[in-house]
């Protein structure tokens, strides 16, 4: 079932209503993955990796078991943004139009009711959907989702204990080791739902980066929310930076079985030790594409334990609602126009009456499959 959890918290920031300008004027925001031309450069560039916080991964708050039906005007209420900025300023982000036409259609949602393998080191995080990975300086994990922007869990942005965003969110992109092909990228703004700003609900555990530079066009990036197979895939891949048991700043994978595919959570086992996956807060929960080097497809943030034991785990669910909602921040406050010009390049998307549709049409993969055996 889904889990749903109250922290209580009071919102310790000034909000403006005001709807911020879109993050780059010539970008309109898609969820379509994109694999970089790879080789960008050989030369290793120096990272301020032995800043990097400690992690904050094992703070994250285990999955309850409560749940209750969600009506259209909560999740509207949940779903408005909540924008900080490098300069400082914060400012309340309001749900667009267009995403509360749909939420109201929709009306209440009720939520319905141990793995082979390894964990693995990836040796070569210069490749696709590896270059699309990297470490936040806050210790977690974030993923490329389009020219300048990282998805990743909340409590990597924001201290929900000191009710105040973190002040380092810059981000190392495909590192390893001593190894920082790309630098680090500073960040320029920041987001998270408000319903988890004021009250922790995990409902609503998702958190967006803006880059200061298009770091996409030389990591590519993945796609992310539902498509078509998502709703009955049987194992999905995490891959993060965990920061116990494993050599520092080395990116690890491990094929998950899904044990419940809920509106707003994957609950699910992996293997390697509890210890090390309790530490990946913020990393991929993705399909990789039926190629090696293919993009990928985002589908949810590995959050943590469901319980003391940390033999089971959970993510946060990248479905239609806050699929739409991460679209219309990183679009300045409404979601994508859609386009019918026969330009199908990664900038514009025409999903003709399905907006929450995120694949290339007429080239869609079903990602449905069949659990492997995670040799």
């Amino acid at each position: 079932m889904i889990r749903s959890l109250a922290l209580a918290l009071c919102a310790s920031v000034t909000l403006g209503l005001a709807i911020s300008a879109p993050a780059s004027a010539d970008e309109v925001f898609t969820r379509k993955g994109h694999v970089p031309q790879v080789g960008s450069g050989d030369a290793t560039k120096s990272a301020d990796i032995l800043t990097i916080g400690p992690g904050i991964g094992a703070s994250a708050p285990r999955a309850p078991a409560a749940a209750k039906p969600v009506g259209p005007e909560m999740m509207i209420e949940g779903l408005a943004g909540i924008k900080h900025s490098r300069n400082g300023k914060t400012m309340e982000v309001p749900v667009p139009p267009k995403l509360q036409m749909m939420l109201k259609a929709r009306g209440a949602v009720r939520p319905d009711t141990s793995s082979k393998g390894k964990l693995v080191q990836i040796k070569n995080t210069r490749v696709s959907p590896y270059a699309s990975i990297g470490m936040i300086m806050t210790g977690c994990t974030g993923s490329v989702v389009m020219k300048r922007f990282v998805l990743t869990a909340p409590w990597c942005v924001y201290d929900t204990k000191a009710k105040k965003f973190l002040d380092n969110l810059d981000f190392v992109p495909a590192l390893n080791g001593d190894d920082a092909p790309l630098g680090t990228i500073k960040w320029k703004n920041v987001w998270i739902p408000q319903a988890f700003q004021k009250s922790g609900d995990l409902n609503y555990a998702f958190a967006l980066i803006e880059l200061d530079q298009d770091i996409g066009d030389q990591t590519g990036w993945f796609g992310f929310g539902p498509v078509e197979g998502s709703e009955s895939v049987k194992q999905l891949t995490l891959t993060s930076y965990p920061f116990a048991d494993v050599p520092k700043n080395t990116l690890w994978e491990a094929k998950c079985n899904i044990d419940s595919n809920e509106d707003s959570a994957y609950f699910y086992h992996c293997p390697g030790k509890g210890s090390t996956l309790a530490t990946m807060l913020g990393g991929p929960f993705f399909a990789k594409g039926p190629k090696e080097g293919d993009a990928g497809q985002l589908l949810g943030i590995h959050i943590t334990a469901q319980n003391d034991k940390q033999d089971s785990w959970w993510a946060l669910k990248l479905n239609a609602a806050n699929t739409a909602t991460i679209v219309a921040w990183a679009n300045g406050g409404d979601t994508p126009p859609t386009t019918d010009d026969g330009n199908n390049d990664d900038q514009t998307s025409d999903n003709g009456d399905n907006p929450q549709c995120t694949c290339d049409k007429g080239g869609g993969t079903d990602i449905g499959g069949n659990v492997d055996d995670n040799d």
